[in-house]
């Protein structure tokens, strides 16, 4: 009797063990990490329409909606940056991003502007440079080139190997240290082999790692959740990872985020080769300060991050270069919350893409486009 008892026990327990796992693996079908990092209420855009007209895309297309543009005698602005203009928090089914909005008011005001972004998550200078050369690579000049300028990516390195530039001896007397150093990046690109190791153990190419491929196929198949797991596994690794951040900062106090001078310099030259080169294509340049959350914990350094933006500023005016300062455009109740339910100081509502949309446009306005 004892054994029975033990025996429908086990089975219980299996059951319910393959009803919960079932459930929370359900949950996590469409679980992407990619744009779950933004945040649990956050959309990530990485295309957008105005008009039928792509003004967001992989490039291949975003060149063409460019040249069709170009072609029906509009003018184009490239704007470019980081994810502050591809997320949107708190979205709502109509909601879009500055970039609609900025659209939509240059069509309103009956200006033939278009606007066309190109943003990466985390972007350092040097991908948003080439970003730009590849835009001109394709043989479309942009009449405005806007550029985000992210004080706390100034510190990223590294560049994607999804970006294609091209190099040319044109680029690298024009634009100076700033193409050398863009040049060493792609370089690196060619070096870097990315690969696996080949995986070999005692059961490798034999029946029983056949057999054991065909089992886990044929259970996938058979029981929809079990095909999820690895979903489920991040998530709940995510889910950790952000509650203990968020205890670990509500005990704690945030420390400011530092840029590293090195890091800051580095950086510099990729703006200061962005400034000669479209100086040398005729393309109107237009650097903004992206908003920011402004409150009793800034999320970088505050003496670092006006000191650095004093000396750029006047940079750019030595330079001839437009400037407009956009960081406390966007009021604190439009911004949205980290996944560790956190102040995110970088991406915001719908609100606060209208306004940074319909501002964008209200300046350019006044340069006449």
């Amino acid at each position: 009797m004892k054994k029975i008892i033990s025996l429908i026990i086990i089975i219980s327990a299996v059951i319910a063990g393959v009803i919960v796992f079932s459930f929370f693996a359900k949950r996590a079908e469409h679980f992407d990490p990619a744009i779950t990092g933004f945040g649990n209420r956050y959309k990530g855009f990485e295309e957008c329409f105005f008009d039928g007209l792509m003004v967001k895309g992989p490039n291949s297309k975003l060149f063409a909606s460019m040249r069709k543009s170009k072609a029906e005698a509009n003018k184009i602005a490239l704007w470019l940056g980081a994810s502050q203009l591809h997320s949107l928090s708190n979205p709502h089914d109509e909601d879009s991003i500055a970039l609609f909005y900025a659209n939509e008011r240059s069509k309103n005001r009956g200006s033939s502007l278009r606007y066309f972004q190109i943003s990466h998550g985390n972007a350092t200078m040097y991908e948003l440079l080439a970003a730009y050369l590849a835009v001109r690579d394709g043989g479309i000049k942009p009449d405005i080139l806007i550029f985000a300028v992210t004080f706390d990516d100034l510190k990223e390195n590294g560049f994607r190997n999804s970006l294609q530039v091209r190099v040319t001896d044109e680029l690298m007397r024009v634009g100076g240290e700033g193409i050398k150093i863009l040049e060493k990046e792609v370089e690196g690109l060619d070096k870097i082999k990315i690969s696996n190791p080949v995986e070999r153990s005692e059961r490798s190419e034999t029946p029983q790692e056949a057999v054991e491929m065909k089992l886990v196929t044929w259970i996938e198949d058979f029981w929809k959740p079990y095909s999820f797991r690895g979903r489920l596994k991040g998530e709940i690794d995510l889910y950790f990872r952000e509650k203990v951040a968020g205890l670990i900062f509500r005990v704690y106090k945030r420390e400011a985020q530092l840029v590293p001078v090195d890091k800051i310099k580095w950086s510099l030259h990729a703006l200061d080769a962005l400034i000669k080169i479209t100086k040398y294509d005729g393309v109107k340049l237009v650097f903004y300060r992206q908003p920011i959350l402004i409150g009793k914990d800034f999320y970088n350094d505050r003496v670092a991050y006006d000191e650095f933006f004093k000396e750029f500023v006047g940079k750019l005016h030595a330079n001839g270069v437009e400037y407009i300062d956009f960081e406390a455009l966007v009021p604190p109740q439009d911004y949205g919350l980290t996944n560790s339910d956190l102040p995110d100081h970088f991406h915001f509502n719908v609100n606060g893409h209208r306004l940074l949309g319909t501002s964008m446009d209200s300046f350019i306005e006044q340069r006449g486009y």
